[in-house]
């Protein structure tokens, strides 16, 4: 449907439609069989989003340099995209904030930041979220 969508011309990734940049940059990537290593275009097009104000591209942008999809592995721009979806109430951005902090390497051993990440994320429906948080907190 989004290749429909982008040839149209419907979709055009801008400030205004952020969401946008988020679809073009999947059509990309699935067009492109590139769901191992995204080219540079789709990170290009995710850190638009990411930019702009759309939770889901900052949070694909924490999973492509949390395990190197194309790119350097790198924890801390991980961590700092999925902190920056988490403000934008992307609920798999906390989620996975919440685990980097809770079972991530050295640098971010913080039981206090994983439960504070993954009760937002649980705050906003992530089911995956409320079962790690009531593993780790038992009543």
């Amino acid at each position: 449907m989004w290749v429909v969508l982008l040839l149209a011309g419907n979709l055009q990734c801008s400030e205004a439609r952020p969401d946008a940049c988020y679809q073009e940059a999947e059509v990309l990537r699935l067009a492109g069989k590139e769901e191992d290593r995204p080219s540079a275009a789709v990170r290009a097009l995710l850190s638009k989003g990411c930019t702009w104000r759309h939770g889901m591209s900052c949070w694909m942008l924490g999973e492509i340099f949390l395990d190197g999809r194309g790119v350097e592995p790198n924890h801390r721009r991980a961590a700092r995209y999925y902190a920056r979806g988490c403000r934008l109430f992307e609920p798999k951005a906390c989620r996975e904030a919440g685990k980097l902090w809770n079972w991530g390497s050295a640098f971010f051993k913080s039981k206090t930041f994983g439960k504070h990440y993954l009760k937002l994320a649980c705050d906003l429906g992530d089911e995956e979220a409320c079962i790690t948080l009531h593993i780790e907190t038992p009543r």
